[in-house]
């Protein structure tokens, strides 16, 4: 089968969840014998034409000149560039820019999988014009798409109840590391079980500057580590004693090091979904304090401390008994939740099983 995958930023990731979903998933429906191609902005630093046996297949993108609306040209140039080959699926990840090109080009015999992801109209750096703009987008994806994806069951019920259809459930996956280096993380002057640690995008509804907040009204002995995206945060608390920053670090296995020996990941996304960074962290065995909503609490249920205020954040880094009395168990429970319903291998099974049905 050929297979497209559009809506990312490109292979090996660089950028976010979705780049991981893609380098994830494409390797796995290429060694099961499919012919998959992944869509790269020409700006993505990877030149080869090959990533392991995926097929790389570059689109220029002029962000630097047109900014974030360049997406909507790069998602219709994509999936233009993915008809004209004869794709038997194309895999869309997100609707957000790629809507018009799904309502304005006629995909004749290709089928559509579109991944909605979560909530987009839900997030805070968005306008009410763009919020609008963004609903409108969902219902013609929902529409034009032969499949969509939720990746998290509540979102399967919002559409089942909005559109009275029933999208696939498939979540995203995460790799277990089976060894862990605690050397790795002393690159960073951190040390084990002494740091608490943040994995998210600068965007406002992962909320780093309300965890910064409450974590410097805390008084804590133990050091704040936030790996991120840009360096506008390090420079604003360039003078903070006790922040460590860690910018644009994709690598996987150093990654999971700093969950695994942190006291702690908190994790502030508030927008809707199965989010990547958050089931990485449990397959780090790394112990869990979540902002406290729908969608975190059904996937951790009670193997985790929620907050919703910075005060309630405050209370939790500084009476931190809780953490030392459910840290093994909570770790455990959510250990075995990836091993049994997360893994990339478990994942592209599902994915598989979709495919063999269209």
């Amino acid at each position: 089968m050929k297979i497209a995958i559009i809506g990312t930023r490109g292979i090996p990731n660089n950028y976010g969840g979705f780049e991981q979903f893609a380098e994830q998933i494409s390797v796995r429906l290429s060694d099961y014998g499919n012919d998959v191609y992944v869509y790269n902005p020409a700006f993505h630093t990877y030149k080869n034409n090959l990533y392991k046996k995926v097929n790389i297949i570059r689109i220029p993108c002029r962000e630097n000149i047109f900014g974030s609306a360049a997406h909507f040209l790069y998602d219709y140039l994509c999936y233009k560039h993915a008809i004209k080959q004869h794709a038997d699926v194309i895999l869309v990840c997100g609707y957000g820019t790629s809507a018009p090109a799904i309502a304005l080009i006629n995909k004749h015999r290709t089928k559509v999988i579109t991944n909605m992801d979560g909530f987009e109209w839900e997030r805070a750096k968005y306008n009410s014009i763009t919020k609008k703009l963004l609903k409108w987008f969902e219902n013609i994806v929902v529409t034009k798409s032969d499949k969509i994806i939720a990746d998290h069951k509540i979102i399967q019920e919002y559409y089942k109840n909005k559109y009275n259809i029933l999208p696939e459930y498939i979540s995203y996956g995460a790799d277990i590391t089976a060894n862990f280096d605690e050397l790795s993380i002393n690159t960073y002057g951190l040390k084990k079980d002494n740091y608490f640690l943040v994995v998210a995008r600068d965007e406002p509804e992962n909320q780093i500057e309300f965890i910064i907040t409450a974590w410097k009204n805390s008084h804590s002995e133990k050091t704040l580590c936030i790996v991120t995206n840009i360096r506008k945060l390090s420079k604003k608390y360039s003078e903070q004693t006790n922040i460590i920053f860690i910018t644009g670090l994709y690598d996987s296995i150093k990654l999971s090091n700093l969950r695994h020996f942190s006291f702690a990941c908190i994790h502030g996304h508030t927008v809707g979904g199965t989010n990547p960074s958050l089931l990485e962290a449990m397959a780090a065995k790394s112990f869990i304090i979540a902002h406290d909503n729908l969608f975190h609490k059904e996937l951790l249920e009670n193997n985790a401390l929620f907050f919703n205020t910075p005060q309630s954040l405050t209370k939790i880094i500084i009476d931190y008994t809780n953490i030392i009395e459910k840290k093994n168990v909570s770790v455990q429970n959510n250990l075995t939740k990836i091993t049994n319903f997360h893994q990339w291998d478990f994942i592209t099974n599902e994915y598989l099983k979709l495919l063999s049905c269209l």
